[in-house]
Parts: structure tokens; sequence; C-alpha cells
């Protein structure tokens, strides 16, 4: 008798709070730095209003915030029957290492998304449309140069040049000297 009173009220704790975690993608490959964005649906399958927590486990540096309607939010209410899509972002950190990795994301119910991160051989092309005239000493020369990031996430540049001794060198843009800049996801920049 108390083993089928156990089963049944298994049965009805599984079943009392019926909801479902939906996502087209499950895995992707990016950069370290790059901002992922997931559409997450979920859906209140019960007949009677909910509120849901979401929360997220992932590896050490890798940052997650949920967007509704354009704004960071915690805590949903569901309607009977209700489906809401959030956006979940998911921050790359610099730092992580060539591999895959896992996070999951808890909201009624729950999914896990496989992370496989790759760093490009040479994120930046670096593109002279000059690339030698002649000088004499004392003469200064400027020589226009585009870059463009390949990656899609952010990409923090320290601009250097090699040069021979005793030369000096500067980067300028817009008629500012410069020694770093930031490219957008894709980003190209120059003259």
């Amino acid at each position: 008798m108390n083993l089928r009173i156990l089963i049944v009220f298994a049965i009805l704790t599984t079943t009392m709070f019926t909801a479902s975690v939906q996502c087209d993608v499950r895995g992707v490959t990016a950069s370290p730095g790059e901002t992922l964005s997931f559409s997450i649906t979920i859906t209140n399958d019960d007949d009677y209003e909910r509120n849901v927590h979401l929360s997220y486990i992932a590896p050490e540096g890798f940052i997650g915030k949920f967007i509704y309607n354009g704004k960071d939010v915690e805590w949903l209410k569901l309607n009977a029957s209700e489906s809401i899509t959030i956006q979940f972002q998911l921050e790359v950190p610099q730092n992580a290492k060539e591999r895959e990795y896992y996070v999951t994301v808890y909201a009624l119910n729950s999914i896990t998304f496989r992370i496989n991160v790759e760093v490009p051989d040479e994120p930046l092309d670096i593109m002279p449309s000059i690339t030698g005239v002649p000088i004499e000493a004392g003469d200064e020369v400027s020589f226009p140069i585009t870059i463009e990031n390949k990656l899609n996430a952010e990409y923090k540049v320290d601009l250097s040049c090699s040069i021979p001794k005793n030369w000096s060198y500067k980067f300028v843009e817009n008629n500012i000297e410069v020694y770093k800049i930031i490219l957008d996801a894709g980003e190209r920049r120059g003259s």
C-alpha cells in the first residue's frame, strides 16, 4: 500500500509542474570575447498562472543575462498555457581556451547549450593602400591602412609598428594620434 501511494505521489509531482523550455539552437561555435544570443521560448503548460525564475549555470568567466521586451529580467509571470520568447545573452570571456563548454538555462525546466570556442588564426585583416615609397633622410611619409575585424565579437587592438633604428612612427585617426582602437564585430576602419 505504501509503495502504491509513493508511486502515485511521484507521478503527481512530475506532472504537477508542466512546462517546456525550447530553443532551435543547441550548440554554436564562438570566438573569445563574443556575445552570443539565444531565443528561448518558455511555455506554461499548466492551467494556472506561474511565476518563473530565470537562472543559468555556466563555466567561470561566462556572463549571461535574460532579456525580455528590451529589459534585463530575473522573473517572469506566465498565464495559463502562455508562451513567452526571451533572449538569453552569453558573453564568452576574452581568455576562453579552445574547447567545448556547456551552459544550462533554467526556467520551469532546463535546456543545455554546447559552446565550442575556437580562436581564429588571424582575427584582423590589415590592408595598406601603399606598400612602398622612396624617401630621403628627414622626410615624413604617411601610409593609409585599413584594419578589419574578422571576428564575430568586439576586438581591442594595440597599434604598433616595426621600424628601423632611430626612426619614429605614429598612428593618426581623424587628426588625433592613437595607440589603441576597438573594432566592433566585422568592423572595417581606415582610409
